[in-house]
């Protein structure tokens, strides 16, 4: 038996209120993550003022395949670059939400067609586009759309991705996973701030203005700590808070929401936690924790995310994710690591195999030759 085709389309979004009932009916049949959600999509589409155009793939005349387009251009030592995107909108102030875990919602049996229907209608659309931005897919996705489009690659930067496996957590504790040294700094620094401050507790704010409130704090306590750093908080730009807002102002579903922990010590702010949560898997999108100047034996930080992780494995879910990022406390906070990476697909032509030669000859003459004793 021949099987049923499948057709694709690519075209401008349809209004936000039918796309939310097309996204969310396919989400019930995909695995997905939260980043391909109507939960992280629908903020972004409500804010952005560069709607991105939307790949349809249907088969017998059901919804099969969705995916957000975008036009993204980069410039080179040769000039502007057209590009396209998934599930952004091309703009850099509005792509500084980050997205992970990017994919073409599908069901995992179908992929491979649906990756086809977009390839064919990807290099038949009258668009022009030398290249297609990869932005935080799993290696297995990457090289799923990689042999899907047959294109050179260019631009790979990997990132490890930490972890927690919560049925570890339920089978043998959290603290007994970690190192020495990190379950010491825990224990220490919750005595500490029991002590000084009173009883550590954790809740899920869910009222609107102390939403908002707290977003507001978050936000003031990430653009202290980073300020005058290579990297300043995300938080500095206004698109950013107004996503953040959003995602925890939106619609939640039974699996798929985002959540706002508050952990404290006696009333005293410890830390805040924006947590995504989508079929059991929990992404930490974004913290920030309190200043306790003057004593390092005080950790808030740590500390705020094993009682969140104690948390999230009593609730019977099943990873705990920090997502990509080789800061210390997260290699020292999990217990496993898989690799995001963020890469660009391009179309063969004179103009790109230059500009990649000459990058790479820059590299090699700027990488410091080792030293031999």
């Amino acid at each position: 038996m021949s099987e049923t085709k499948i057709s694709a389309q690519i075209a401008p979004l349809p209004g936000l209120g039918e796309l939310e009932g097309l996204w969310r009916t396919l989400e019930t049949e995909c695995a997905g993550s939260f980043f391909t959600s109507w939960g992280f999509i629908g903020p972004l589409l409500k804010l952005t003022k560069t709607p991105p155009d939307l790949f349809v793939a249907r088969q017998a005349g059901g919804i099969i395949g969705l995916a957000l387009i975008a036009r993204k251009s980069r410039p080179s030592i040769f000039g502007q670059i057209d590009g396209l995107t998934l599930n952004q909108t091309g703009v850099a102030a509005e792509d500084i939400v980050y997205i992970e875990f990017n994919d073409v919602l599908c069901r995992e049996a179908l992929r491979p067609r649906i990756l086809a229907a977009l390839v064919t209608e990807l290099k038949s659309a009258d668009v022009r586009w030398t290249e297609l931005h990869l932005a935080g897919v799993t290696p297995d996705r990457h090289g799923a759309i990689a042999a899907a489009f047959g294109l050179n690659e260019t631009g790979r930067k990997t990132s490890a991705a930490p972890y927690v496996d919560l049925e570890k957590v339920r089978l043998q504790g959290y603290l007994p996973l970690l190192s020495g040294n990190t379950r010491r700094q825990i224990t220490r620094s919750r005595r500490l701030f029991e002590e000084a401050f009173g009883p550590i507790t954790l809740r899920t704010v869910t009222a609107e203005p102390e939403i908002r409130a707290d977003i507001a704090v978050l936000a003031d306590l990430q653009t202290a700590r980073f300020q005058g750093t290579a990297a300043p908080s995300s938080f500095g730009a206004p698109f950013f808070t107004r996503f953040v807002e959003a995602l925890l102002l939106s619609e939640p579903t039974q699996e798929t929401r985002a959540d706002l922990l508050r952990i404290e010590a006696g009333g005293t702010l410890l830390g805040l936690l924006v947590n995504f949560r989508h079929r059991g898997a929990i992404s930490n999108y974004q913290c920030a924790f309190a200043a306790f100047p003057g004593d390092n034996q005080l950790k808030p930080g740590l500390v705020s995310h094993a009682l969140a992780i104690e948390h999230y494995a009593n609730e019977s879910a099943e990873i705990y994710h920090f997502l990509g990022g080789d800061q210390q406390y997260k290699k020292s906070l999990s217990t496993d690591t898989q690799q995001m990476i963020w890469t660009r697909l391009q179309k063969p032509g004179p103009r790109l195999k230059l500009e990649t030669f000459l990058k790479s000859a820059k590299a090699r003459l700027t990488t410091p030759k080792a030293r031999h004793s």
